[in-house]
């Protein structure tokens, strides 16, 4: 198990993909440049569920904060977001709404708690003042949280 500090090292925005070609050589990578706030590369194995030309436009999840990697003597500077089912069928995690490009994406639950602790780690009364407007809007926004 990994403890919530752990998930609060990654870092996650949204990321705009502005061009997607295949790896010469592979069936299943494709690099792509994203803005995610800054021009990065990725190169991402999922050219058996999408092709380069299904990927411009899309608005992904990106971890931005990894190490940079070599796929095939190709430099990834960060990680997509995806779904994978039993069967092997593959969906990249998108954005509902446009957002811009660079947005930080927010993991919900007691990740926030977690982040709202360190911002206000000496003063109770805002704690609880941010507590209390987070799950005002949220029910206002949605039936989720009521």
């Amino acid at each position: 198990m990994i403890t919530i500090e752990d998930v609060a090292k990654v870092e996650l925005k949204i990321g705009k993909v502005i061009e997607a070609k295949r790896v010469e050589g592979s069936s299943k990578l494709i690099v792509m440049k994203v803005d995610t706030g800054e021009e990065r590369q990725i190169v991402a194995g999922i050219g058996k569920a999408y092709t380069p030309e299904e990927l411009i436009g899309r608005s992904i999840v990106v971890v931005t904060n990894l190490q940079p990697a070599r796929l095939m003597g190709i430099e990834s500077q960060g990680m997509l977001l995806a779904a994978s089912d039993d069967e092997g069928k593959l969906s990249i995690i998108t954005t509902e709404r446009e957002i811009k490009e660079g947005s930080q994406a927010i993991l919900f639950g007691m990740f926030i708690v977690y982040k709202i602790k360190q911002v206000t780690r000496h003063s109770k009364t805002v704690k609880r003042q941010l507590l209390g407007l987070l799950f005002r809007v949220k029910a206002k926004g949605s039936n989720t949280w009521k």
